[in-house]
């Protein structure tokens, strides 16, 4: 069966109901590593997903490196053009990499992409990866039979296992969270609904991304729409 083609659409309320404690991930990196003064963004696009960092350290150096240009700059972030597979940077180099959705569309080029984090990662440096699952089913069906503009025929969410078997190669995973189950599609089911029905697609929002986080605290962790993988590089890989 073709794919249906259709747009990228998601209501802003449930997606902050669905994806809101996940967005804040980031925030904990302080917690990790005291020491944190720049931050690169892989396929940053306008760099958005690093400079929320900034809420906890103010003055951080942020950079967003993608293969296109961005359509909207920000202030505060150095733009380069170039590729995740081979960073223009020397070793070393800085405190944070973090990659929003960005390992998926790589992943015949896992092993190498992390390789090249690690490599420009300061010893005790730390990568945040926040990542669609590959075993969630209502996220595979959707991929499957759905096409929108923001989707590249060739991504291809990878298993939780592939994804820490991969990073823990080059360096030590401190921290793996699940999020969503069900509601995985809740904001864009919601944003094509009638609009007498959007308070009621909210409200039931709530108690289904509730009983998600039980889900994926126990048995169906594995299955989960999102992941938010965080890691360090030791002082033994300077």
């Amino acid at each position: 069966m073709a794919k249906i083609k259709t747009s990228w659409k998601v209501d802003p309320e449930v997606m902050k109901i669905v994806m809101g404690e996940m967005s804040k991930a980031i925030l904990r990196l302080p917690e990790f590593n005291g020491n944190i003064n720049s931050i690169l963004d892989l396929g940053g696009g306008t760099g958005w997903f690093a400079k929320k960092l900034e809420e906890k350290i103010p003055n951080i150096e942020v950079y967003s490196i993608d293969l296109a240009r961005p359509w909207m700059r920000l202030d505060g972030v150095e733009y380069i053009q170039g590729n995740a597979l081979k960073l223009p940077f020397k070793d070393n180099s800085f405190d944070v990499v973090s990659a929003h959705a960005i390992l998926h569309h790589v992943p015949e080029n896992l092993d190498e992409a992390i390789k090249e984090v690690e490599r420009v990662l300061k010893p005790h440096g730390l990568f945040i990866a926040e990542e669609p699952g590959g075993e969630n089913f209502l996220g595979n069906f959707a991929r499957k039979h759905f096409t929108t503009e923001k989707h590249d025929p060739n991504e291809r969410p990878l298993p939780l296992r592939v994804m820490t078997s991969s990073i823990e190669k080059h360096m030590k995973i401190l921290s793996v969270e699940p999020y969503t189950y069900f509601s995985y599609l809740l904001p864009h089911i919601s944003s094509r609904l009638p609009s007498f029905l959007l308070p009621v697609a909210r409200w039931m929002s709530k108690g289904i991304y509730t009983l998600d986080k039980g889900l994926v605290s126990g048995k169906l962790r594995e299955k989960a729409g999102y992941f938010v993988i965080i890691a360090a590089k030791s002082e033994a890989d300077k």
